[in-house]
């Protein structure tokens, strides 16, 4: 018998843990960081430019401006705190700057061309400011330290040597202070000191051919969109191979998830591991009762639809 734990971004935030993990926390790293230009002024000429061997670099403090403006001008969340960062990542809101790339003659008629090239200019500096944006948030994710971390009584005690874990954090919590087999644990998304976390959003059916009149705009905008998007299929490869490496994967009776918002975009993740788990009827899957009064059905619909048949249970962790 062994459990199979579940780890989300709310594991970090309980009580005794308190790490400043929340994209609220990521922003308030890049407003107090010397990241930005003390100026709310966009400055279009000094974001980016070409280098002798025909790269691009971008000057960080203009291109974090132009990053934290439009996510921003963006973001509705209720408190405006960036807490649905990755979502307002597939949503940006482009006409929030105002752009003004219309070029007229002498008749004030539009010259199409003209309007296109100075919009294409606009959107390729806007894609430079953005390709900078990884590094940003992987430097955020590097400075988190685990060093006040107390580990959770109620959790370390239900955690036995041949558990297995898959965590969506970025952090080493549990390695460093839980006491984990590094081996018994895969960072689906990536752990902190690696490269290329996976990070952004998955709307890939908000980019129509009709989302601006002008030629090139879309095409920016797809660029974008793109340049933003997470890659889940990377964290599918990974769970599976995690998987199928998990030698007693049959021995699992229980499913402890923690701090886990089962959103739209883990869909694929628990729906690969229910199907590698052995029959789910002989299995019991735990929640944090921290959840239990405004999830408790959205959660236990979540699994019903994805064939989980076995019993639920509301833990105190």
């Amino acid at each position: 018998m062994s459990n199979l734990f579940i780890i989300g971004n709310g594991f970090d935030l309980k009580p005794t843990n308190s790490l400043p993990t929340q994209y609220s926390d990521f922003k308030s790293f890049m407003l107090s960081n010397d990241m930005i230009l003390p100026s709310y002024m966009i400055n279009w000429d000094n974001i980016s430019y070409e280098t002798p061997d025909g790269g691009r670099e971008v000057i960080p403090e203009n291109a974090n401006q132009l990053i934290v403006t439009l996510i921003s001008n963006s973001d509705y969340s209720p408190n405006h705190d960036w807490s649905d960062l990755e979502d307002t990542l597939g949503h940006l809101d482009f006409n929030s700057l105002d752009l003004d790339a219309t070029v007229l003659d002498k008749e004030g008629t539009e010259i199409p061309g003209l309007t296109d090239e100075n919009y294409n200019q606009y959107f390729s500096i806007i894609y430079d400011a953005f390709s900078s944006f990884q590094e940003v948030f992987e430097s955020w994710i590097s400075s988190i330290t685990t060093d006040l971390v107390v580990p959770i009584p109620s959790i370390q005690n239900i955690i036995d040597k041949n558990d297995i874990f898959i965590n969506f954090n970025y952090t080493p919590t549990l390695e460093k202070k839980y006491n984990v087999d590094t081996k018994k644990i895969l960072h689906i998304h990536g752990v902190q000191g690696e490269n290329n976390l996976l990070f952004g959003h998955r709307h890939t059916d908000n980019m129509s051919e009709d989302d601006n009149s002008y030629y090139t705009v879309s095409d920016g905008i797809k660029n974008i969109n793109n340049l933003l998007l997470k890659n889940t299929n990377i964290g599918l490869c990974r769970l599976d191979n995690f998987l199928s490496t998990t030698t007693d994967l049959n021995e699992i009776t229980d499913v402890y998830s923690i701090g886990f918002s089962y959103g739209l975009v883990d869909r694929d993740y628990i729906k690969k591991i229910l199907a590698d788990l052995p029959p789910t009827q002989q299995i019991t899957w735990h929640f944090d009762d921290y959840d239990q009064k405004e999830h408790q059905q959205v959660f236990e619909c979540y699994l019903r639809k994805l064939k989980f048949s076995g019993l639920f249970s509301w833990d105190h962790f």
